[in-house]
Order: structure tokens, then C-alpha cells, then sequence
């Protein structure tokens, strides 16, 4: 990661229901107490325009196996969640918030970033 890093939290959406037989009830559990919840680091690169964004696997691994996506990760989405689930850290390469859209030169800084920090290239 970069020199400066905030760290936040990712979850999904999906709901749990819990039978209370006390309340004779079932009642809808949603959130990070009731879901998979996981580490998200957001950084920026110096000459790199837009944020970088690692949601980590839990167990946290070695980044072996590794998602570089150009999108923000939703909590309703299914595959990524999927893929954390087995042991995949996603990344999302940085979007610039002007018309330009992604710079390739920007994404393969990137990319070099975290091939020479512990993430492995792709074959």
C-alpha cells in the first residue's frame, strides 16, 4: 500500500433470520455482527489520479491470489463476495473523477505497485 492508508470495513447485504422463541418471532439480522465482514484499505499513489482500493480475505493471506477491477465494489455483489470468500484479495484500480476516464499509465503504475509489494503478476 501506499505510505498512507485508511482502513475501513466491506460486508454484504444479505440477511440472516433468527428464530426468538421468547418474542415469538423470527427476527432479520443484517450488518457486520451477522455477515462476513472484511478489511478494506483505500490509498493513492503520488502521479497516479484516483484511489486504489484492497478489500483483504479472512483469514488475511499472503496476496496470492489477486482480482484487479476497475469498479467499486457494491455490497450487493455477489461474485466478489464469492471470491473473497475463497481467499482472493479484490482490487480496484484507480478511476479518476474527470471525464478521461481510466489512464493505462496510471493502471500499470499500479499494478507495478503491488507486483513489487507482495502481490504476484499474472502469469
Amino acid at each position: 500500500m501506499g505510505q498512507k492508508f485508511t482502513r475501513t470495513s466491506y460486508y454484504g447485504i444479505a440477511s440472516t433470520y433468527r428464530d426468538f422463541p421468547n418474542e415469538g418471532t423470527y427476527i432479520t439480522c443484517r450488518g457486520p455482527l451477522f455477515a462476513e465482514c472484511y478489511n478494506r484499505y483505500a490509498f493513492d499513489l503520488a502521479g497516479v489520479e484516483g484511489t486504489i482500493t484492497i478489500i483483504e480475505p479472512r483469514p488475511p493471506l499472503r496476496a496470492s491470489r489477486w482480482v484487479f477491477r476497475a469498479d467499486f465494489v457494491s455490497r450487493d455483489a455477489v461474485v466478489d463476495l464469492a471470491l473473497l470468500a475463497k481467499g482472493f484479495h479484490i482490487v480496484t484500480g484507480p478511476v479518476p473523477y474527470n471525464a478521461d476516464g481510466p489512464k493505462r499509465l496510471h493502471w500499470d503504475a499500479v499494478y507495478k505497485h503491488l507486483t513489487d509489494n507482495a502481490f504476484p503478476a499474472s502469469p
